[in-house]
């Protein structure tokens, strides 16, 4: 219940920010187009993994995981302060990057990644998902969040092959890109925080899908590591399309190799 408690309270700090959703799927045009959002965003990280961009966040609990990261103490510190059933050893568990470590010096280039380890014969509920900026002060300016919870089947989560292999994309749609690049007094030193909660308590469904007490970990990808920047939540610019097409031809061949 402590932790509950912990983890509603940094939400509701979140929470506090201007309001600005929609944190959307990313439209990955190298997956195949199948109507499906969730699986639509996905993208194969393959060997690299995500071990390069920085974990912001690292949910671990059964059922029903809530908790949040965000900057703490002196102004441009890199302390933070993380609650609920965030883990918060070292900073490959949790971390309030800052902008300009990230090179989101632009809307476009906004990026985070989910990625569970809740596969096989389960699926997970994203419950929500909060982006928040803090400015030198370490007050929040910005939240941009999803609109809805997002649900995660087991043969989406399948697609991962792996704990960190692969990840689901997030960027902040057109409108939201303007409102990030509007920001007051925005420089590299402004930090990012992440708050979320999921799974869900009781029998699995198609829109109650608990977590299996796996880890669930989110990732702030920096621009062009690994994913091309900048991004979009729909089409990408000729040049960025051509990065993706390579990446998609070197999954493809990846793959026949592994047939043959």
């Amino acid at each position: 219940m402590k932790r509950f408690l912990l983890a509603s309270t940094l939400l509701a700090g979140l929470g506090s920010a201007p309001a600005n959703a929609n944190l959307v799927l990313f439209d990955n045009p190298t997956q195949p187009n199948s109507g499906d959002a969730v699986s639509q965003s996905f993208i194969d990280l393959g060997a690299q993994g995500f071990g390069n961009a920085p974990a912001m966040l690292t949910l671990h609990n059964k059922d029903i995981e809530t908790g949040g990261v965000a900057p703490t103490g002196v102004a441009g510190g890199t302390a933070i302060v993380g609650s609920g059933d965030a883990e918060t050893n070292g900073n490959n568990k949790a971390a309030a990057p800052t902008l300009a470590s990230l090179g989101w010096t632009a809307g476009n280039k906004v990026f985070v990644g989910f990625n569970s380890s809740d596969t096989g014969n389960s699926g997970i509920t994203l419950q929500s998902l909060a982006l928040t900026v803090y400015n030198t002060a370490n007050a929040g300016v910005a939240t941009f969040s999803i609109a809805a919870p997002i649900q995660f089947t087991a043969l989406d989560l399948g697609l991962q092959q792996g704990h960190g292999s692969g990840i689901f994309g997030f960027v902040l749609d057109g409108l939201q890109q303007t409102s990030f690049n509007n920001i007051s007094g925005l420089n590299g030193n402004f930090r990012v925080g992440l708050a979320a909660s999921l799974g869900c308590a009781g029998t699995p469904s198609s829109t109650c899908q608990p977590s299996d007490g796996g880890q669930d970990s989110f990732v702030a990808i920096a621009a062009g590591v690994p994913v091309p920047g900048p991004i979009v939540g729909a089409g990408i610019p000729g040049v960025i399309a051509g990065c993706f097409t390579l990446l998609g031809l070197a999954r493809s061949r990846r793959r026949r190799n592994a047939v043959a």
